[in-house]
């Protein structure tokens, strides 16, 4: 078996109770089964079990403040970090995304999860990325709960 690089998974997180902690974890724990099959392209931005932090912890979403997953490849000098904070019961939620290579921002993202109305709920998301400082919007689609079970999907961009 082909030896894993040596990644860092650390999660910071902050209860609405103000209680805080963290979790370490491996990348065994942290990253799909799939992307440790190949030990050599394996890197921070491979594909995760899961891509809400929170589902990581023994905390539900409306419970949480905030999240920091921070991982870090020792190998590569990558890092790649996911700051969220979450509100409104935990249905709602903004990530930044930050990703370094040897010490220098190489990708930011913003991504804004919001949800309104309970019948029907709608889901507004909107992806930002950082070009040249500025923050532009390249995503927005509005996801709307239909009374047959299904979500119909609009684009707005």
């Amino acid at each position: 078996m082909e030896k894993l690089p040596d990644i860092e998974i650390l999660i910071e997180y902050e209860l609405n109770s103000g209680e805080t902690g963290n979790l370490s974890l491996l990348p065994r724990e942290y990253f799909d089964p799939e992307a440790l099959d190949n030990p050599e392209a394996l890197d921070v931005d491979a594909e995760p079990l899961h891509y809400d932090t929170a589902e990581y912890l023994d905390a539900a979403p409306a419970d949480l403040r905030w999240t920091k997953l921070s991982i870090r490849n020792k190998d590569s000098e990558r890092t790649l970090s996911y700051n969220t904070s979450y509100w409104h019961g935990g249905k709602n939620q903004i990530t930044a995304k930050t990703e370094w290579s040897e010490g220098v921002i190489t990708d930011e993202a913003i991504t804004f999860s919001l949800i309104t109305g309970d019948d029907p709920s709608v889901n507004h998301i909107v992806r930002t990325v950082a070009k040249e400082g500025v923050h532009t919007p390249v995503y927005h689609r509005v996801f709307t709960a239909q009374p047959d079970g299904e979500e119909r999907e609009d684009e707005i961009m």
